[in-house]
């Protein structure tokens, strides 16, 4: 039962990790595209 509650555990902390880490991914694709999109216009 221990045994079963920390590989639980463990599977719920690398999926948020992962959300977090793809969350932070994502942010920065549309930063970058923001950016160019603002580039792209005012030159």
């Amino acid at each position: 039962m221990n045994k079963l509650n920390f590989t639980s555990l463990a599977k719920i902390r690398f999926s948020l990790i992962r959300f977090s880490s793809f969350k932070r991914i994502r942010q920065a694709i549309y930063s970058s595209i923001s950016l160019g999109f603002q580039h792209y216009t005012f030159n």
